[in-house]
């Protein structure tokens, strides 16, 4: 009885301890259990006005998860950075109309660094290849935090609508990870593989009520979210496979669609300072082998751009800077232009 009486008491006391003074950190590993808790966390920030807990541009979204919201007007001035978007959800006020247009449509799908994290809506590199493509029209469907499994999604209910005549990956390598996990930075759908087909799996995804009124042991949570950051697998064999799945079936939709396929690779700040003298990740390559599949690869132009300044740490402080945007604004346009694809759509 007394051995009980201990137990309890001693994780009660744990359980004190840790609503009041203990945190996951900002590891961000690969962990459903970890993301879980984390946002547990800001929820009860915000309750005290302390800390806004999910992306103010952001909406819940029973497909995605979360998405852009509708119709936003200079949102975010204080952190430096302007977002606008239109009725839809689009970086920008532009509206676009779903359907075939007589301009060359390209519509581009990614994470953050597509989305344009950080730099106002003219500096994100597809507001920046539509000016140097003044005759297209360019489609950011670029959202924050999303795996190519969010990304496929948004192609297939989102991006063909658009009827595209090009369709612009962002490849950024933490996306894979990403497929991995049904919770990120809030719950999410995933794919499974079953019988070798993509299976959608969460579906529709839970309201964040159905997470903030379960009852909740914050010590529990806290040692599950640690031990799933210390045993968590960045990328296993099964990942591997599964990623390959999404990624060949965005190439598989444009084929369909008749639209090219320009995936972009988009290197974290080691890599460009190691200017590529590693490989690229081999899913990165299988993709580029498909057929029909264009590389752009600006981790040589970023590294030739860094060569000799001093500035570099501040460069890195959050996602890509404008001129990293242009840089790659630049590589699609002579791409682009290299494939006559503005002329044939001319004709």
């Amino acid at each position: 009885m007394v051995l009980i009486t201990a137990t309890v008491i001693s994780f009660l006391a744990f359980e004190i301890i840790a609503r009041n003074f203990l945190t996951v950190g900002e590891a961000y590993p690969p962990s459903s259990a970890w993301a879980l808790e984390r946002w547990l966390e800001l929820e009860q920030k915000s309750k005290t006005k302390a800390e806004v807990t999910r992306h103010s541009i952001d909406r819940y979204d029973s497909l995605y998860g979360w998405t852009t919201k509708s119709n936003l007007r200079e949102f975010g001035q204080h952190q430096g950075w302007i977002v606008n978007s239109n009725s839809k959800g689009v970086r920008g006020c532009i509206e676009h109309a779903y359907g075939k247009h007589s301009r060359l449509r390209i519509v581009t799908i990614g994470d953050s660094f597509t989305f344009g994290e950080c730099v106002n809506d003219s500096q994100t590199s597809p507001a920046q290849l539509n000016k140097r493509l003044p005759d297209a029209e360019v489609i950011n469907l670029g959202v924050h935090g999303y795996g190519h499994d969010q990304q496929l999604i948004k192609l297939i209910h989102e991006g063909l609508k658009y009827q595209p005549d090009i369709i612009v990956l962002g490849y950024q390598q933490d996306d894979v990870y990403r497929n991995m996990v049904s919770f990120r930075d809030y719950a999410k759908p995933y794919f499974v593989l079953k019988n070798n087909t993509l299976e959608l799996k969460n579906v529709p995804v839970p309201f964040p009520e159905y997470f903030t009124n379960q009852f909740h042991l914050k010590s529990i949570g806290l040692l599950k979210a640690k031990w799933a950051e210390v045993t968590a697998t960045y990328n296993g064999p099964e990942n591997e496979i599964l990623s390959k799945a999404i990624l060949d079936s965005m190439v598989t939709l444009a084929q369909k669609q008749h639209a090219l396929f320009i995936t972009v690779y988009l290197p974290w700040d080691v890599q460009i300072m190691e200017n590529g003298a590693k490989p690229l990740p081999t899913l990165f390559d299988s993709l580029c082998s498909r057929k029909g599949v264009l590389k752009v690869d600006p981790t040589q132009a970023f590294n030739q751009y860094l060569s000799g300044r001093t500035d570099t740490a501040g460069i890195f402080k959050c996602h890509y800077p404008p001129v990293f945007n242009c840089i790659i604004a630049d590589l699609l346009a002579r791409e682009i232009h290299n494939n006559n694809l503005l002329k044939e759509k001319m004709k």
